[in-house]
């Protein structure tokens, strides 16, 4: 596959996971890295159209970064952002973002494994809109509430709150 093309455009997926009982959703906190650091984020990260289905690429990087096996609610992205990236080593490069809710998982989290995260916690939604997280999670967590809401998050404001 020619270098150029691949570079040229990153895919990345991500999952909402949504623990139906509690009521929350997990969110992992990066390292000090060049990309977003220090900052919460929900699981999920690159992968490649020529190489790996979309929903095979999320539950590969969800699992990589918490050792939970999840089982998306749709096989397809409930929100999409595209946009161009401004920041560390992909600056300037194309971005397209797809956001997953799962309420489906095996396992315990455990983020000590990952080379990219450190701590995770379970939040519901005011918590975890107050946490700092990065621009796209918050944007995402935004845009999905309807979706969030009727995943079992518990604190979701419906749209006549927010305007009341």
């Amino acid at each position: 596959m020619d270098e150029a093309v691949q570079s040229n455009e990153r895919f990345i997926a991500r999952s909402f996971i949504v623990n139906r009982r509690s009521g929350r959703t997990l969110a992992i906190r990066r390292l000090d890295s060049r990309n977003n650091p220090f900052k919460y984020e929900v699981p999920g990260g690159k992968f490649v159209p020529e190489e790996e289905h979309m929903l095979t690429g999320l539950k590969r990087e969800v699992y990589e970064e918490t050792r939970l096996k999840i089982v998306p609610t749709s096989r397809t992205p409930l929100y999409v952002q595209s946009d161009i990236m401004r920041h560390g080593q992909h600056d300037g490069i194309p971005c397209s973002r797809r956001f997953f809710i799962a309420t489906q998982f095996e396992g315990v989290v455990n983020v000590e494994e990952s080379d990219e995260h450190y701590e995770y916690c379970w939040c519901t939604y005011p918590q975890f809109m107050k946490l700092d997280l990065t621009n796209e999670t918050r944007d995402a967590a935004k845009q999905l509430m309807g979706h969030l809401r009727r995943a079992g998050v518990r604190g979701v404001p419906h749209l006549k709150e927010l305007y009341s």
